[in-house]
């Protein structure tokens, strides 16, 4: 589970943002949503963005995002105008399951002793942890642990992948996930009804 929580997590070596910035002239704010806090610094500056020391660009792989967090700059007509440092804490997929499913009783209340559990998460296509198209796998590898721990006699993971279901399950990272939390992966294809 520590490899994937790493490849979730995984700062690229490349492009790092300065270890120190100098909040001098900073306006702050805090933001919170649900176990998730953001503290976001906004400095005159040229128009950096770093979250979790990560340039915007290796935090938010996606360009929707990155077009999303750039655009009221250039709304205000302020792109380059200021640096934004924020820090990210909080919003693990496996804490808030386990939240989640302790505000509902435990998982002893859904699975039973000696149940055979199917879980089905998307993985429907072949790409990395990092670009967020498929369920995270640390989430996937909590409900599996979840589980097994309430009973179940065998927990096994599949979906009808869009991609082919073999690279889709590895890249994805859910695939390793599942393994080490002592879960079992099947194609998607033997729960076809023929």
């Amino acid at each position: 589970m520590a490899e994937v929580k790493k490849a979730v997590a995984k700062k690229a070596p490349a492009a790092k943002a300065p270890a120190k910035v100098k909040l001098n002239n900073a306006t702050y704010a805090t933001g919170k949503r649900k176990d998730s806090v953001a503290r976001v610094y906004l400095i005159p500056g040229k128009g950096n963005i770093i979250v979790n020391d990560l340039p915007m660009g290796e935090y938010f792989k996606r360009a929707v995002l990155q077009m999303i967090i750039a655009q009221p700059f250039g709304v205000a007509k302020r792109d380059g105008a200021y640096d934004v440092v924020a820090m990210v804490m909080g919003g693990e997929p496996d804490i808030m399951f386990q939240k989640a499913i302790a505000a509902f009783g435990g998982m002893k209340n859904y699975v039973k002793s000696g149940q055979k559990v199917v879980i089905k998460p998307n993985i429907g296509w072949n790409r990395k942890p990092e670009i967020a198209a498929n369920t995270n796998p640390i989430l996937v590898a909590e409900m599996v642990k979840q589980c097994l721990a309430a009973g179940a006699k065998e927990v096994v993971v599949f979906d009808h992948t869009c991609d082919g279901w073999a690279d889709s399950y590895k890249n994805s990272g859910i695939e390793d996930a599942v393994k080490e939390a002592g879960g079992v992966m099947v194609p998607g294809k033997k729960f076809l009804r023929t």
